[in-house]
This record gives C-alpha cells, structure tokens and sequence, in this order.
C-alpha cells in the first residue's frame, strides 16, 4: 500500500486507515513501537502486551534522557568548541567503561527470569505511560540492584554534565 507523509504541526505523520488500524488489533491514540532493522525500512507493531509494556516503558525512560539532554544542550551550545571535544571524549571514555555492563543488562531483561518478573512487577504498579519520572526512577532502582556498576555509569554521566554545565 502506498500512502503520504503530512505534515502535523512540526512533525511529519504517517496517517493510517481505520480498518488497517482495526486489523492490527490497534487504535487512534494507541501507543506503538517503531523499529527499523536496516535503517530504510520502518516497522510499525502495537504495544499491546506486558511484554511491549516493559520495552515502551524502556523506550520511555530513553527518550526522557534525550529530551533532557536537548533541554540541557544549550547550556553546553555555549560551551567553546575545543572543551565540547574534550567532553564528548569524556562522556565517550565513561561509556566504554561500563559498555560490557550494560550489554549484559541488555540481555539479561530478556534472560533473566527474576530481573523480568521484577520489571514485569514494576509495570503492573507504575503506568511508564502516566508517570514516566517515578517509573524511571523505579526501573533504575531494579536495574541497579541487578546491576550495580551502572551505578557509577550514572554517576559519571552526572559528573560531567556538571562539569560542564557550570562553564
């Protein structure tokens, strides 16, 4: 089927059909996850299940981060080139350092049978879609305790945004 892009506000939307909606069991305002495997096509899957709630909940505390980093990015916009190269290297150098850690956490909420009980538990009780914030804060409460060295991760993310925040 081919359809249009439109614009929507400062968007761009995809408008899909009522009966295209009702075949995939989704609905106006439903929440959906958007994947892309090769990077030119788009799937598009209702998140429907509680397994889709953990990943949407996931997809959720993700784009918080980003969205505070847009927020906080013009603080560092003022920030002279030469020290945004010396903080990208750092933020860089911090990653590296906690990267094997958080591949297996990665992996582990689909392994792990207590980790996924324990975020499975944590969408029952907290909405991620009603109270992003206070889901966040739960999850990486879960994932810190599974995982402890993405504490420091976290800590050092921190430190340098301070960092650099102040200049």
């Amino acid at each position: 089927m081919l359809k249009k892009l439109v614009k929507f506000g400062n968007s761009t939307a995809l408008v899909i059909d009522k009966p295209i909606l009702e075949l995939l069991g989704m609905q106006e305002s439903g929440m959906v996850y958007l994947h892309s495997t090769d990077g030119k096509s788009l799937t598009i899957s209702p998140a429907s299940e509680m397994k889709d709630k953990t990943r949407l909940a996931v997809e959720m505390i993700r784009e918080k981060a980003l969205e505070n980093f847009e927020s906080n990015k013009k603080e560092f916009d003022v920030v002279p080139h030469e020290l945004q190269l010396k903080m990208q290297e750092e933020f860089g150098d911090i990653f590296k350092q906690h990267q094997a850690s958080f591949i297996k956490f990665n992996e582990a909420m689909h392994s792990n049978l207590e980790l996924k009980q324990a975020i499975e538990k944590l969408s029952f009780e907290f909405d991620p879609a009603e109270v992003p914030e206070l889901y966040a804060r739960k999850f990486n409460e879960i994932r810190n305790k599974f995982f402890p060295d993405l504490v420091k991760l976290d800590e050092g993310i921190e430190k340098i945004s301070k960092k650099y925040s102040k200049i």
